[in-house]
């Protein structure tokens, strides 16, 4: 009869090194997972950042086009844009002068939190 040998010389794994092998690999997909998840939502604010920088500069390039039509007027103004909240003031700059400061806001809720992006700046309407 042929006996089996439980030699250190076998080829095969172990139950004691499978188990580990398999707690290393899947502590390893969690992490790249975490880090795809990560990445992923940071895009996600990014895109919503540069829509909202893009929606900043259509409205201002808005009020340039009527500053050069001699139509800009002192007050506030908003509105909303698919998730986009946006609202502008013109103040007039000081006494005499033809200058009107401008202060432009966007907000937008992202995964539960107010996100936002504000930008100050001056107009000076051209002589007609």
């Amino acid at each position: 009869m042929a006996g089996l040998k439980c030699g250190s010389n076998s080829k095969a794994f172990s139950l004691l090194e499978v188990i580990i092998m398999v707690g290393i690999l899947s502590t390893g997909i969690v992490i790249i997972l975490q880090a795809l998840s990560l990445s992923a939502g940071v895009t996600g604010l990014s895109c919503d950042i540069i829509k909202a920088a893009f929606l900043t500069e259509d409205k201002i390039q808005e009020l340039e086009f009527k500053e050069k039509r001699c139509l800009v007027t002192v007050g506030e103004e908003s509105g909303k844009i698919d998730k986009f909240n946006w609202n502008y003031k013109i103040d007039s700059a000081g006494q005499g002068l033809k200058l009107y400061k401008l202060d432009f806001e966007v907000s937008w809720q992202r995964a539960g939190r107010q996100e936002g992006l504000g930008v100050s700046t001056y107009l000076m309407p051209q002589n007609p």
